[in-house]
C-alpha cells in the first residue's frame, strides 16, 4: 500500500467525526456512541497534527468542536483563528498553549484521551513527513510512539468503550516491530490504525 493511500484512508475514516456538528449530550451517558465518547481523542489527534503542519481535515475537526462543544470553545478559538498560518513557530506555540489549557481544564479520563490522540497524531505527522520528503519513515520514532500507546492501553479510564480498547490492545502488538520503513509493515500499521479509527467513528 502506498503511503499516500494509507494517509488518505486514515483521514477519510477518522474525520467522519465531523458528524459532531450534531452532537448533543443525552441525559443518560450510556446512550453516547463511541464517536461521542472519544471526542477528546479526536481533539488531541487534530491538535497534534496541526501543531506540526496545516491539514485541512484536522483543522475542520477543530472548527467543528469549537463551534459545537461550548466547554472547549474558548480554548480552541485561538487554534481556529490560526487557519492556515504558515509560521510554524507561531502555530506550534498557539497549539501548545491551547493543549495545555485543555489538559488543565479536563478530567483525568479526558486528559488520557487527549494524550492518546496526540500520539496517533504524531504517527500521522511522521508518515506524512516521510511521504512529502520522499524518504523512509523514522522507524525509531514511530516505535517510540507505539510503545507509549501500549503503556497507556494497559491503564485506560473506565469509560473507554471496550471495543475501542480491544482494538487498541491489538494495535499495541506493533511494538514488537523494529522497522516501519517497509511496505509490508506500513500496510500492517495502516490496517491496525484503520481498525481503531473505524471503531471510534461508529455512530
Amino acid at each position: 500500500m502506498k503511503k499516500l493511500a494509507f494517509l488518505s484512508i486514515i483521514v477519510s475514516l477518522f474525520f467522519t467525526v465531523n458528524a459532531t456538528a450534531q452532537f448533543k449530550p443525552p441525559a443518560n451517558k450510556k446512550e453516547l456512541t463511541n464517536q461521542q465518547k472519544m471526542l477528546p481523542f479526536a481533539m488531541g489527534m487534530a491538535l497534534s497534527v496541526l501543531g506540526e503542519r496545516y491539514d485541512e481535515n484536522h483543522y475542520e475537526v477543530i472548527v467543528s468542536l469549537q463551534k459545537q462543544i461550548r466547554y472547549w470553545s474558548a480554548e480552541l478559538k485561538p487554534v481556529v483563528d490560526l487557519k492556515n498560518e504558515k509560521n510554524n513557530y507561531l502555530r506550534r506555540e498557539v497549539i501548545e498553549k491551547a493543549t495545555k489549557a485543555l489538559q488543565e481544564k479536563s478530567s483525568q479520563p479526558d486528559r488520557w484521551q487527549i494524550l492518546l490522540g496526540d500520539y496517533f497524531g504524531n504517527i500521522f505527522v511522521e508518515l506524512k513527513k516521510a511521504e512529502d520528503e520522499k524518504v523512509k519513515p523514522d522507524s525509531a520514532q514511530i516505535k517510540f510512539y507505539i510503545e507509549v500507546i501500549e503503556k497507556m492501553a494497559q491503564n485506560p479510564p473506565q469509560d473507554i468503550p471496550w471495543d475501542v480498547l480491544d482494538k487498541l490492545n491489538k494495535f499495541s502488538e506493533l511494538s514488537k516491530i523494529e522497522d516501519f520503513s517497509t511496505d509490508e509493515n506500513i500496510k500492517l500499521l495502516a490496517g491496525k490504525v484503520i481498525n481503531i479509527l473505524d471503531e471510534i467513528t461508529k455512530e
